[in-house]
């Protein structure tokens, strides 16, 4: 009997403890919003914890995006040198791939690999001069697009300090957040044209190489034998650069969304 007893009072007092527990946790995450129920909280805390993560998902792609090396992707063909018969020569190719922040490089490679060609073609001043137009303009837009890059990540970590300070004041008692909130949307809408602005010029470079290597192109076919053109130069489509710019695009209309929900959840 006095087991029983025993066993009966530790299951009442372990039940009273997990019933103060549970208590606790429901009065911490509801303490924070006194006019709405417990299932309104809960989903607020979520969007909170969402819109935090989401923000540093953004910065994190932003610099992952500046280390992707299909940013500008060029592939040029040549016939071998070596070959005794041009109708029968083997083309070989290589591979360029440029960062955002190789602009330099891409400048210095891609005037080497415009000077071999114009070297072999028959003289055209008129196309030599296009063709040095659009190298300075691929340069000119690029540099563009590197002043926007610090824009850019600036506007992501205030993205992110506006949240942190809201969070300190949550821990100051002071709940009325929603100027806060609209701030910090506020701050997404730029950050979003900023990324905008960034993917036109983006779009403007590739249109720009890609139209002088055309020109080049152009000219070996007007003088290719046995339909054979001694050189091709190659422009890649946008790809996982890109790929990773829209996603971050996308991550901040779903950032607005969740702060809009946040700030009416009804």
């Amino acid at each position: 009997m006095g087991r029983v007893k025993r066993r009966n009072v530790c299951g009442y007092y372990l039940q009273r403890w997990i019933e103060n527990a549970l208590s606790l946790i429901t009065r911490c995450l509801t303490g924070r919003y006194r006019s709405a129920d417990i299932g309104s909280a809960l989903q607020q805390v979520y969007l909170e914890q969402g819109i935090m993560t989401l923000s540093v998902a953004s910065i994190l792609m932003a610099i992952t995006a500046q280390t992707l090396p299909q940013y500008l992707h060029i592939r040029v063909f040549e016939i071998k040198k070596d070959c005794a018969n041009g109708t029968h020569c083997d083309h070989n190719f290589v591979d360029y791939y440029f960062r955002p922040t190789d602009m330099h490089l891409a400048f210095d490679l891609l005037s080497g690999v415009i000077k071999r060609a114009i070297s072999v073609l028959p003289s055209s001043p008129k196309s030599d001069l296009e063709v040095d137009g659009m190298m300075h303009h691929m340069l000119e837009t690029w540099g563009r697009h590197l002043i926007i890059m610090p824009i850019e990540h600036l506007c992501g970590i205030l993205v992110f300090a506006i949240d942190v300070v809201r969070r300190v004041l949550h821990r100051f008692l002071i709940f009325r957040d929603s100027a806060v909130m609209f701030g910090m949307m506020l701050m997404l809408v730029c950050l979003g044209m900023v990324r905008l602005t960034g993917l036109h010029l983006y779009f403007i470079l590739i249109q720009t190489v890609n139209k002088m290597a055309q020109e080049i192109n152009y000219r070996f076919e007007k003088v290719m034998i046995d339909n054979v053109m001694p050189m091709v130069i190659c422009v890649e489509p946008p790809g996982g650069y890109f790929l990773v710019c829209v996603i971050n695009e996308l991550v901040i209309l779903l950032q607005i969304t969740f702060i809009m929900d946040y700030m009416d959840p009804s």
